[in-house]
């Protein structure tokens, strides 16, 4: 009995390591999540809460509260939601800022694929539809002669929200009535085509401070806006979105993105003051300091991550067939962590 005892000593060891080798063979090696994030945002005071996380590097302050100490942010200045999508499918970006209708093209578009999603939304600020030819006082009494400029024709929200209202004023089999005068141009090459009275474009469906700068003008005056064309609804405009690939392999630099956004969007919400000098001090503009605070404390601009009204723009672009079919409700245009707010 002593001599097996003896045997058995000697074997444990060898026997209890291979043991153990076996063990580990089995155990799934834990996945490291991305040290480099690389963010887009676009031109207008819409992206103020994006230009709030760059200046005071809220993302790497929130993902150092997660446990990652070394993040490295890059952030990029995109025109157009076309350039935000090819960049973020080709791989070269991990977040990006666009319309809320550029979402729901991506969510149709890349089902079963990518599977972009929205993060959060960012804001509901006011699209604003200025002309200047005096004869046009509302949309009806724009004529062939005329040309609107929007960001993208068809696919920015823009160029929807006048299908929308064209839908509403002429009945959902003339919703594309106004689609032959609308025109693709950049907003500051607008606004610039706008105050030269350069004869291009006779109209501009655009954004703060594009819009003011236009108004200012008095041979340029206001149409409509898009809280009028939403009947008075606070749709939300612009959203940021993220790969289904990002957003599972990295739940804490996903979470640090989201928590930074909501601290982002709750001082630009509260603080107009800070978000103006923020703005200036990141876009280097030559606005006056004052015009900038002004504009940015107009009721017309709203900040928030809750999103207002995707499903009623993600219906209509089904029923006019920009996207094969509608999602079911809200949630499923965006990933689960912003569920529970109150959207619609």
């Amino acid at each position: 009995m002593l001599d097996c005892a003896r045997k058995w000593g000697k074997m444990r060891a060898p026997v209890g390591a291979a043991i153990l080798a076996l063990a580990l063979s089995h155990v799934t090696p834990t996945h490291a999540e991305t040290a480099n994030v690389r963010v887009a945002y676009q031109y207008g005071f819409q992206y103020v809460p994006m230009l709030v996380m760059k200046h005071r590097n809220l993302i790497e302050k929130h993902a150092r509260k997660l446990g990652i100490d070394k993040l490295h942010v890059t952030w990029r200045q995109l025109s157009g939601a076309t350039t935000v999508a090819d960049a973020l499918l080709s791989g070269n970006l991990d977040f990006g800022g666009v319309g809320t209708a550029p979402l729901i093209l991506m969510w149709s578009k890349t089902q079963g694929g990518a599977n972009v999603k929205g993060v959060a939304a960012l804001d509901s600020t006011a699209m604003v539809l200025t002309t200047i030819n005096p004869n046009v006082k509302t949309l009806q009494d724009f004529t062939d002669k005329d040309r609107i400029a929007v960001p993208a024709v068809r696919s920015s929200m823009q160029a929807l929200a006048l299908e929308f209202a064209a839908a509403n004023i002429w009945g959902q089999a003339h919703y594309n009535r106004l689609d032959k005068l609308t025109v693709a141009m950049k907003h500051p090459d607008a606004a610039a085509a706008m105050l030269a009275k350069s004869g291009q474009i006779t109209a501009h469906f655009t954004v703060p401070p594009f819009s003011i700068m236009e108004l200012n003008d008095p041979a340029i005056h206001k149409v409509i806006d898009s809280h009028q064309i939403f009947d008075n609804n606070y749709a939300t405009q612009d959203v940021l979105y993220t790969t289904q690939k990002f957003h599972d392999e990295n739940p804490k630099v996903y979470r640090a993105f989201l928590d930074a956004l909501t601290e982002a969007t709750n001082t630009a919400q509260n603080d107009r003051k800070l978000a103006a000098d923020i703005y200036i001090q990141e876009t280097k503009t030559s606005l006056d300091p004052a015009f900038v605070e002004k504009v940015l404390r107009a009721p017309d601009i709203n900040y928030s991550t809750v999103p207002n009204a995707t499903l009623k723009l993600a219906e209509f672009m089904a029923q006019i067939k920009v996207v094969a079919k509608p999602p079911a409700k809200w949630q499923d245009l965006f990933f689960p962590e912003i569920h529970g707010v109150s959207g619609s």
